[in-house]
This record gives C-alpha cells, sequence and structure tokens, in this order.
C-alpha cells in the first residue's frame, strides 16, 4: 500500500476515513486536556484527573512522558541523573467496566483469586513468563483495593526485559483503576549482584515507587 502524504489534495479536501479519526483523536486529547491538571509543589507535581476524581502526587525526579494507550490517564518516568536510564514508569490507567464500581470492590475481598486471574489474563497479552509474587487487600486512600507485585518478561524491537510492576488496583466511578509502576531494575539486580546489594538497590526503587502509590487520592463529594 502506498503511503499518502498529509499535505496532499487527498487529505486536506476529502473526509477520508484517516481524517475522521485523525479529527476523533484531537476531540479526544482535547477532552483529555480539559479533565485533568498537574499542579507543581515544593517536592513534586500532583496529577488531577477532574473526570474520575482521582489524584496522585509524583516527585520531582519523575517526569511526565505520554501515554501508550487509551485507557492511560498519565505517565511519569523516573530516569537516572547520570546515565538517563529508565529506573521506573509509573501510570494511571482507568478502564470502564458494566458493574458498580462498589461490588468489584467487595469482589477484591470475596473474589480475590478470581480479580488476581483476570489481572494476569490481561498481563498475558502484552508479556510472557507472568509470576505474582505478591497478591494482598489493602486500603488505598480508605478505599478497598489490592496491591499486586508482578514479575514478566516483555519482548520489544528484539530486546527482552525483565519487568517487576507493581500495582494498586481499585473500582471507582465506573471504572477499573490501577496505579502502576515497572521496573527492569529489581529483577536485573536480583539476577546479577551480590544478595546485600541487590537488595539495597531493590529496596531504593521500591521506596521511589511507594512515594508515588501511596499518594493515590479519591475526591468524594
Amino acid at each position: 500500500m502506498k503511503s499518502q502524504k498529509y499535505n496532499s489534495p487527498q487529505w486536506n479536501n476529502q473526509p477520508s476515513r484517516h481524517n475522521k479519526l485523525f479529527i476523533a483523536f484531537l476531540s479526544l486529547a482535547s477532552f483529555l486536556v480539559s479533565t485533568s491538571s498537574v499542579e507543581a509543589g515544593p517536592r513534586g507535581h500532583w496529577y488531577r484527573d477532574k473526570e474520575l476524581s482521582i489524584s496522585f502526587h509524583y516527585p520531582s525526579k519523575f517526569i511526565p512522558a505520554e501515554p501508550a494507550e487509551l485507557t492511560t490517564r498519565h505517565v511519569v518516568n523516573w530516569r537516572s541523573k547520570k546515565s538517563q536510564g529508565l529506573i521506573a514508569s509509573c501510570y494511571l490507567r482507568a478502564t470502564l467496566i458494566k458493574s458498580e464500581a462498589h461490588e468489584g470492590r467487595t469482589a477484591l475481598v470475596s473474589n480475590r483469586a478470581l480479580i488476581v486471574a483476570a489481572f494476569v489474563k490481561k498481563t498475558n497479552l502484552r508479556a510472557t513468563s507472568v509470576k505474582v509474587i505478591e497478591a494482598r487487600p489493602i486500603k488505598s486512600d480508605g478505599l478497598q483495593s489490592l496491591f499486586l507485585k508482578v514479575d514478566s518478561t516483555i519482548e520489544n524491537f528484539d530486546q527482552i526485559y525483565n519487568l517487576r510492576t507493581y500495582t494498586i488496583l481499585t473500582f471507582w466511578k465506573g471504572h477499573e483503576v490501577a496505579l502502576e509502576c515497572g521496573s527492569t531494575v529489581p529483577v536485573s539486580a536480583e539476577e546479577q549482584l551480590p544478595e546485600e546489594e541487590a537488595q539495597a538497590t531493590v529496596r531504593y526503587v521500591e521506596d521511589g515507587i511507594w512515594s508515588v502509590l501511596r499518594t493515590l487520592h479519591f475526591q468524594r463529594h
């Protein structure tokens, strides 16, 4: 199929499928911008989602990045100051659900195994060798939630990465909501470094990740 230049007459003058998709994308982007904000503070930034009344704080060492999926509301990356290598990424996801949010939160306790299995199934769509290290109920800003620590293998552009993700999952305002952070550093450290050094490295990364996860906030009216 021949590529079509954006400045061609067909692109500019005809209501093509590409044009409609582009307009729809611009409309969606405008909607997302208008329903969210980032506010600077003395120690970092608050991301606030006005549509879902959700917010979270991230330290200044985390820098905003472009979301890769429409269900991802906000992404921030933590990079090494020296090498600029990626240490961790954190992102807020919100997926529309059919049931009531309170039913989902109840299921986090009564049917935790089912929720975990569904989470693993979704993870398997983009990763392999998925292994649940930890899955336990927690309260996030007083809301019944589930914490998951999961190892998986990601293949991207002929590169293989061993990823560890830390997820707070709950249900809120008709959505499955997840604040998640991922890093390849913990698995690499455990595989390549002496035990004491590996533990210190993992602790350093997890402290940075929890500085984001613990701030998840749900605005009650």
